[in-house]
């Protein structure tokens, strides 16, 4: 007696019996303390060698079979196992579109055809369409698409490239990863790396004080690097060094005081007075992202 290793549970029984079978059971339940059994009459009752199917279950882990076979008051029962993994889909994206801006600056745009058991996007850029020169990756991509490339770290240089995106999905406690696109070829343009610019900046733990950030003490001040020319909605805030993420544990240096909480709880707004000193970003302060442009204006 075989199970396969699918959402679609089927199997063969197997047996020698001078009585007629007058009744069929199949009781299955998944390996764990507190598991009850499921029980599927077999109706028809199958012949020796043929194939017995189960409903799907969706629910991913190794399971418990036991089969009962009933010819009057004689009863015969064997037992098997099965496992599964993901029954829900987990389709690869596609992409959309591969382009560089007027400055340099790259920007990948994906489709997903499934948002339900959706976890994150991972990206590869190569320098062949094999795949064997990976010289950048990033796991993590969330709902952004577009989605703007980290060109300071990916130190992408002028010439053609390609790009390939997977999708990770969710299934109860189960996660999996779908396969990877059609691969899109592009052509990137030249990038300077950018310099550090000047910003004031207020922690989330500031809440409606924000105001704060409209005064131009050196209290507010920081110097930070962007992975963009000039600060926008999907700019990623680093550090001066250009690599480290502005994200909560990288920045006790901006802590002068340790209460003022940049290290604990990140930035959560942020304006750039050598560009636009009347805009003031809201920044997700675990991502170190521009998400959107505040309501606050200075």
């Amino acid at each position: 007696m075989e199970a396969a290793e699918d959402c679609k549970i089927s199997f063969n029984i197997d047996y020698t019996s001078s009585l007629s079978v007058d009744y069929a059971f199949a009781y299955y339940k998944k390996q764990g303390p507190g598991q009850q059994d499921v029980k599927q009459e077999l109706n028809p009752v199958p012949a020796s060698g043929e194939l017995v199917k189960l409903p799907i279950i969706q629910a991913p882990g190794t399971y418990d079979l036991r089969i009962e076979l009933l010819s009057g008051n004689v009863s015969a029962e064997n037992k098997s196992f099965f496992k599964i993994g993901m029954c829900a889909s987990c389709e690869k994206p596609s992409i959309n579109k591969v382009a560089a801006e007027n400055d340099g600056q790259l920007v990948m745009s994906y489709i997903l055809d499934n948002y339900s058991n959706f976890v994150a996007v991972e990206y590869q850029i190569a320098t062949d369409a094999e795949f064997t020169d990976i010289i950048y990756s990033q796991r993590g991509v969330n709902y952004y698409s577009p989605e703007y490339i980290d060109m300071n770290r990916a130190k992408i240089l002028k010439g053609i490239y390609y790009m390939r995106v997977r999708k990770y999905c969710s299934a109860g406690s189960e996660t999996g990863v779908s396969d990877w696109s059609d691969v899109s070829v592009f052509e990137a343009g030249e990038w300077t790396i950018q310099k550090t610019v000047q910003a004031f900046c207020i922690p989330d733990n500031y809440g409606r004080d924000n105001e704060i950030i409209c005064k131009r003490e050196d209290d507010w001040k920081r110097y930070v690097m962007l992975n963009t020319p000039e600060p926008k909605i999907g700019s990623l805030i680093y550090l001066k060094d250009g690599i480290t993420l502005a994200v909560p544990g990288n920045l006790e240096e901006f802590d002068m005081d340790p209460f003022i909480g940049f290290n604990k709880n990140g930035i959560r707004w942020i304006r750039f007075p050598d560009f636009d000193m009347s805009v003031v970003y809201e920044v997700n302060s675990n991502t170190a992202r521009i998400e959107g442009i505040s309501g606050l204006t200075c």
